[in-house]
């Protein structure tokens, strides 16, 4: 049931009555993550060691949707020790996380973040604990992109639906899956305009040598264009563009490009 909870919402759902299109059209699925934490309080550890993996709790989702590995509440550890036979406990594959439990009085209720690729690879698998949800995709290429949606569920527009779906603090998998959404091929303009942010928020110094090789180096030949990209190299690399990437990288936070 939609259930407006104000004249505005009342407004909009007149629209979301429409959308037919649910999490698998999109080709994902929803589960609750596997790790039961108080059922395995001795696997838990303070340090990372050999064999153990990362252990993502729900704080790890900050407010405005960013990934941040993180333990700090109490009874909680950073690292879990997998045991023969937990393989079922732990997450290979890039998902989204989403937190399991929010309340009506935060400004938003579906409060998600990707699981970074990299951090992944880093440690081999995550082991994800069971107040947080994982969007996970079903085929190898769903109709919307992972980034697309997760966008996608942390907009107003989703989170007010969603108001209108939930009367408790819990965000179930079901409640989820039946979210309507609009249709995949709506979305594309959002992809269109996350790739041109990306664009835009890159280091506008590398941008723009880069765009004046595109287009001068469509006349040079191959020699004097591998000679124009090694002379460009020369004049990026010691760019302060260049060191903040490497700083960012090493931090772990997004870059604050200058364009110097």
């Amino acid at each position: 049931w939609i259930i407006p909870r104000s004249r505005l919402q009342a407004a909009r759902m007149t629209h979301v009555h429409t959308m037919t299109h649910r999490l698998r059209d999109y080709g994902y699925t929803v589960s609750t993550g596997p790790l039961v934490w108080n059922r395995h309080k001795d696997q838990l550890r303070a340090a990372p060691g050999k064999g153990h993996l990362p252990l993502i709790w729900a704080e790890a989702i900050t407010s405005d949707g960013r990934f941040l590995f993180r333990a700090e509440k109490r009874n909680h550890r950073p690292y879990f020790a997998p045991r023969k036979g937990d393989g079922w406990l732990i997450v290979t594959t890039p998902c989204i996380l989403l937190q399991r439990t929010t309340s009506k009085e935060q400004r938003r209720r579906l409060i998600a973040a990707e699981l970074p690729v990299d951090f992944l690879q880093k440690h081999d698998g995550v082991v994800i604990e069971n107040h947080l949800n994982m969007v996970r995709a079903i085929d190898a290429k769903p109709a919307v992109a992972q980034a697309t949606l997760n966008a996608l569920l942390n907009s107003g527009a989703i989170d007010s639906v969603f108001r209108c779906v939930s009367g408790s603090v819990a965000v179930s998998a079901y409640e989820l899956e039946a979210l309507p959404l609009p249709a995949p091929g709506a979305l594309k303009k959002l992809d269109e305009e996350k790739f041109a942010q990306r664009l835009a928020d890159g280091p506008p110094l590398a941008i723009r040598l880069a765009k004046r090789m595109m287009y001068k180096q469509r006349e040079m030949t191959l020699e004097n264009a591998l000679e124009d990209a090694a002379l460009n190299v020369m004049i990026t690399n010691p760019s302060e563009d260049v060191k903040e990437a490497t700083r960012a990288f090493n931090e772990k936070r997004k870059p604050k490009f200058l364009g110097r």
